[in-house]
């Protein structure tokens, strides 16, 4: 939701001195405003503690805060004695709650899952869960995937690649009443394929010229797609001249359709490429090297995003050594806003009577460590 000003606060901030004059006088005109009109579809969130991240250390926290919404926009902050909500407005008590801004996890896959089992050109463990048993399962649940990203404090969700059927979970996303915003990409345009990901609709594909990428990046954007995403995997002895003309070729094709361009790159060689290539957003870290001057120079140029994904090999080297549990914190606020519908979908999927109790499910007992894993996940 935007907040009411702030464009304002962006544009002067350097021309008045005291930027609480033009916070008051915006406020004072947005709950005017609303005072005119009825109330209906205000609601007043009252006597909350607010975070402000663009504030530092005890000036980022104020308690006891009203927020009034119209709509779908945040009109007006101020002190709970001082601010006045409007007569018929929804009223929300949410004294002794903390109130911050949605949080956006920018690197999600909905083909992939939590559990070990979506991934199977990286660690096989078919033998426990046959992967086309798992998608449908993670098919099957999404509302209740949608809610725990939303009891987490995530309001938008951004699947930077996978199958043409994350198209349609961005459309059950907007038809729900309890779901993120979802931006999406479609598979994504590799240099490699990924076969054990193919169930009819890969979420990888393989391209080897510059008119099989752009043939690709059409069905997407026809598809009206959110990001156009190259998984840009080098090897010793590739062509790294040749796989630069291939990121290209998708970046010059999705930004005529006014698309940024995303790249998975983790070597420095290849995010230096895919910059030159046109490259918006680098999904990942960059893992083999200090970045140096010449790569944030072109990060300044294409004004890029950057994702740094701290946590994913880490995750799944506890995964895959059988050293991640869940805490209570977490299961517990997951398991809160899960309603008997949603359990019922996830138990009648893993055929379990009981949540989170299949053998099947389970991390795989003794199993050995796995030391190595590959780079190229996500």
């Amino acid at each position: 939701m935007g907040v009411g000003g702030c464009e304002v606060r962006r544009c002067f901030a350097d021309k008045i001195p005291d930027m609480r004059i033009v916070r008051l006088a915006v406020a004072a005109l947005a709950m005017a405003t609303i005072t005119a009109q009825a109330a209906e579809g205000i609601t007043a969130i009252v006597g909350a503690t607010i975070v402000h991240p663009d504030r530092e250390a005890s000036k980022a926290v104020e308690a006891d805060q009203t927020v009034i919404i119209a709509g779908d926009r945040i009109v007006g902050v101020g002190p709970a004695k001082t601010t006045r909500v409007p007569r018929g407005a929804t009223r929300i008590e949410a004294r002794g709650k903390w109130l911050v801004p949605g949080l956006v996890d920018a690197h999600v896959h909905f083909f992939q899952s939590g559990n070990l089992y979506t991934r199977p050109d990286g660690a096989d463990f078919g033998a426990y869960m046959p992967y086309a048993k798992e998608d449908a399962r993670n098919r099957a649940r999404l509302g209740a995937t949608f809610k725990v990203w939303l009891a987490s404090g995530v309001t938008s969700v951004v699947d930077i690649g996978g199958p043409f059927w994350n198209f349609e979970v961005r459309e059950q996303a907007r038809r729900s009443d309890a779901a993120p915003r979802v931006i999406v990409a479609g598979p994504l345009v590799s240099m490699v394929d990924r076969v054990k990901l193919d169930l009819g609709d890969p979420p990888i594909i393989k391209t080897t010229t510059v008119g099989e990428v752009v043939d690709l990046v059409r069905k997407e954007i026809d598809r009206k797609a959110d990001y156009i995403k190259v998984w840009f995997i080098y090897r010793p002895g590739d062509d790294i001249a040749a796989q630069e003309a291939l990121v290209k070729a998708a970046g010059d094709s999705a930004h005529a359709a006014g698309i940024p361009l995303a790249v998975h790159a983790t070597e420095l060689v290849t995010a230096k490429a895919a910059l030159r290539a046109g490259a918006d957003y680098l999904v990942h870290s960059i893992e083999d090297a200090p970045i140096d001057d010449e790569f944030i120079a072109l990060m300044k140029k294409n004004k890029a995003l950057y994702c740094p994904t701290l946590y994913v090999i880490m995750g799944y080297r506890q995964m895959f050594s059988n050293q991640w549990h869940a805490t209570d914190i977490a299961l517990n606020s997951a398991l809160d806003v899960l309603d008997a519908e949603d359990l019922a979908v996830d138990r009648a999927e893993r055929g379990e009577d009981e949540l989170d109790v299949s053998e099947e499910h389970a991390s795989p007992r003794r199993a050995e460590p796995i030391l190595a894993l590959s780079p190229h996940f996500g």
